[in-house]
């Protein structure tokens, strides 16, 4: 698929309603419906996250320097701190659950596990492709995990979640470009980001490929023989 074709896919999205049209279970359906209504919830949630995490940013800085407005109640630097972090996580843990849902998908369309099954992952869901010989979405799949920005996102979520919060340096008294802290990862390189442009260039990359994958999948089950 060529650069332009992929632009065009992106702003077209895809077609909700044949999508479910596939699938004839009312129960998986219902489920599907909402899977797919989740993904334009997180692509809401992450855009919501992004905006507030600069606002956040930038009155921090204002605050660190007394610039506030005289308006303004709130002139503690620390709750401003409190604010972006709070918004950098949450915008990546929504981008992550973004990508994660693919699995959850799969499953549902195609796959023989039960829907709400806690074994989901994407190998179940690269088994359940294989099945159907649909080896080019199966490419897809390894293509973006092995890139470096799935394995920085993943690793990331997965420490903030279950491990502990990774520190950010609001880098107020350089270029203003808050970062995470160099020894929160041992082999993770997102810290070499700042966090805003490794909010852009994950949601960038997540994003379209979840848009395009679903597509691609429905109209692959359009065309095989061997989709009930």
């Amino acid at each position: 698929m060529t650069g332009k074709e992929c632009e065009k896919l992106i702003k077209a999205k895809f077609n909700k309603e044949n999508v479910l049209a596939l699938i004839h279970d009312a129960d998986k359906k219902a489920k599907l419906k909402l899977a797919l209504d989740s993904i334009g919830r997180h692509q809401l949630y992450c855009r919501f996250h992004y905006e507030e995490f600069n606002k956040a940013i930038k009155a921090h800085r204002l605050a660190m320097f007394d610039k506030l407005t005289s308006e303004t109640e709130m002139k503690n630097p620390e709750y401003y701190r409190c604010v972006f972090e709070s918004h950098a996580f949450a915008f990546f843990r929504a981008l992550h659950s973004l990508i994660e849902s693919v699995p959850y998908i799969i499953n549902i369309m195609v796959g023989k596990e039960e829907v709400e099954s806690r074994r989901l992952s994407w190998q179940t869901a690269k088994k359940s492709l294989n099945d159907l010989e649909a080896y080019t979405l199966i490419n897809d799949i390894e293509k973006l995990r092995e890139g470096s920005v799935y394995k920085q996102l993943d690793n990331l979520v997965n420490i903030s979640k279950h491990r502990r919060l990774p520190q950010i340096d609001s880098d107020v008294f350089c270029d203003g470009n808050a970062k995470f802290i160099n020894k929160e990862f041992d082999s993770n390189k997102c810290h070499e980001l700042s966090v805003s442009v490794f909010m852009i260039e994950s949601y960038e990359i997540i994003e379209p490929f979840v848009v395009m994958f679903i597509y691609e999948l429905a109209e692959f089950l359009s065309h095989s023989a061997t989709f009930p």
